[in-house]
């Protein structure tokens, strides 16, 4: 009986190894990866840096959390753009530690509610200065995201519609639209 239950534990083990071989994973292996920063001094970060801010309210028990950031932030277009034009910070609306916002004091819990955020995950977007631009609520998968994120932080989001822009990056070839962003 032992032998047996070792033998799923190595079968089990075996299963698990990627095919490149032991500690590689070909699927992430050169991978932009979105760099997260605390809260404060992510705002910091972005006004020195004249960046907008991307800030993810979050729950750890939030499935659809789990998704965006598998399928989303996972994604090489959506990270490369929102490392390049953002600076991105996570908050759990379940925390009770403090963060400081426009030189006040909240628990991360009163912060996300004082935003109005009210279902998970919930994404706000500020400009360098941390005046909120606007809010996305629930999950957007990452091709409907990056013309989201590109709206924003091209500043479109200051001389057209989201309809508008649509309709201008939809009739442009895929590369016109990257060059224009």
């Amino acid at each position: 009986m032992m032998y047996k239950l070792l033998s799923n534990i190595l079968l089990a083990s075996v299963l698990t190894i990627p095919a490149e071989g032991w500690g590689q994973n070909k699927d992430t292996k050169g991978k932009p990866e979105l760099k997260w920063k605390p809260f404060d001094n992510g705002f910091l970060e972005a006004q020195k840096g004249r960046k907008k801010l991307m800030l993810d309210v979050y729950t750890d028990w939030c499935g659809w959390c789990k998704k965006l950031d598998r399928d989303v932030y996972g994604d090489e277009q959506v990270s490369r753009y929102l490392n390049d034009r953002y600076v991105v910070v996570k908050l759990n609306a379940e925390d009770t530690s403090t963060v400081s916002y426009k030189d006040k004091k909240y628990s991360k819990i009163d912060l996300a509610r004082s935003f109005g955020v009210s279902g998970y995950p919930t994404i706000i977007f500020f400009d360098s200065n941390g005046d909120a631009i606007n809010s996305l609520g629930g999950y957007v998968a990452a091709d409907k995201f990056l013309q989201i994120v590109k709206y924003i932080g091209g500043d479109y989001y200051k001389s057209m519609t989201w309809e508008k822009y649509q309709e201008t990056a939809d009739s442009q070839s895929p590369k016109e639209h990257r060059d224009n962003r």
